[in-house]
């Protein structure tokens, strides 16, 4: 089992559930966060993403943000997740030091994402997030475009229950913490910290095990300081608003 499997369970249990839930208004339902992570995995694999691939998630903690997290999970990539207080300096090295041939960011963090970017010519994609690309050509691609991408029907890359989920990045540190599939389903479905080879962010593990429930996760946006997620019930004549045909 894979740590998308979370979500594809949850979105066929009860496909009109609220899963993601941002502010007052913005809402996805798990059929809808399903087909969005689908489709922008299938752009992002159109792009060059494949199977271990490492893509650095430098962005707030948004909607954009947990969709990007498992359409690389599901293209079969490793996500490297900057801290969006690191500066352009810090970010390069960060890029460097991953090896990433992906960066998903979005506009408020635009300009340090560019200064990093000038050292890194491996890089295959570049997403964008409530912006527009800059001049990058073919390796830029708005998130509102990615999420209106191909179906990844299947994946050709056989994937394994042992290949690396994520690698934990925190500024000029780089790589620090690398983790399983096989470990973080564990770790999740035990509710129980990781040992040895490496321990799951214990907030991530906390919004996984919110998506395998199949419970409402409320984004914080307004933290700024990375990945904040609760658990949180919803109401039903809530409007959603964040929905693509």
């Amino acid at each position: 089992m894979r740590v998308e499997d979370f979500l594809k369970q949850s979105a066929g249990r009860a496909p009109a559930a609220i899963a993601l839930a941002a502010g007052k208004r913005r809402r996805l339902t798990y059929a809808e966060f399903l087909r969005l992570a689908d489709r922008a995995g299938g752009s992002f694999r159109a792009h060059g993403i494949t199977a271990q691939d490492r893509v650095v998630v430098y962005m707030d903690d948004t909607l954009e943000a947990m969709i990007a997290l498992f359409a690389i999970w599901m293209v079969g990539g490793v996500v490297v997740r900057a801290d969006p207080r690191t500066s352009g300096g810090e970010l390069a090295a960060v890029l460097a030091a991953a090896g990433a041939t992906g960066l998903v960011t979005e506009a408020r963090l635009a300009r340090n994402a560019a200064q990093a970017m000038c050292g890194a010519p491996e890089l295959k994609l570049l997403v964008l997030a409530g912006g527009t690309p800059g001049t990058r050509g073919e390796t830029c691609l708005a998130f509102e475009d990615a999420i209106r991408g191909p179906a990844l029907a299947s994946n050709s890359d056989k994937q394994f229950d042992d290949q690396v989920i994520a690698i934990e990045a925190v500024g000029a540190e780089g790589v620090t913490l690398a983790v399983s599939h096989r470990d973080a389903v564990a770790a999740v479905i035990e509710s129980a910290s990781l040992s040895g080879g490496g321990v799951l962010d214990p907030r991530l593990a906390d919004a996984l095990a919110t998506i395998r429930k199949g419970a409402t996760l409320v984004v914080a946006e307004s933290s700024g300081h990375g990945f904040a997620f609760a658990a949180r019930s919803h109401r039903t004549d809530e409007v959603r608003d964040f929905r693509v045909a």
